[in-house]
């Protein structure tokens, strides 16, 4: 049917089903820049899967929902390299969200703000509009 999954868990869950995605018929989504633990830097093995997964082409990634992984408001410093690196890695397998409504976090972030960042993380208009119009064209089929 052309449908993808789309995947929202745990960093370390990432880890534990890494070769059972790369085995899916079909391609996946990470929410959530895979909800990593932005202490452990980014090379703990968890974010070194998702690169890994982002490499093959069959997984996207979803720049969304920062404060759920940073360790303070916005601009979300400690969330900058993942980001960067996530955009090294694959920028054609790259798509941006809010997260709105913003369920279960007990601060709710402002929609202009996460914006915001995304122009911080991707200085680059022309890379702004792939994850903003070009890649989620590609991957939702509009």
């Amino acid at each position: 049917m052309g449908w993808h999954v789309q995947l929202h868990l745990r960093a370390q869950e990432l880890l534990e089903i890494e070769e059972r995605l790369a085995r899916l018929p079909t391609e996946f989504v990470i929410d959530h820049m895979g909800r990593m633990d932005v202490r452990l830097g980014p090379t703990q093995p968890a974010f070194q899967a998702l690169l890994r997964l982002l490499g093959t082409g069959q997984c996207w990634v979803k720049l969304s929902a920062p404060y759920r992984i940073a360790l303070e408001g916005p601009p979300y410093a400690a969330v900058l390299p993942f980001a960067r690196e996530l955009l090294k890695c694959n920028p054609e397998r790259l798509v941006w969200g809010t997260d709105w409504p913003h369920p279960d976090v007990a601060v709710v972030p402002e929609n202009p703000d996460l914006l915001d960042v995304l122009l911080d993380w991707v200085p680059d208009a022309g890379m702004r509009n792939r994850i903003l119009v070009d890649n989620p064209a590609k991957l939702y089929r509009f």
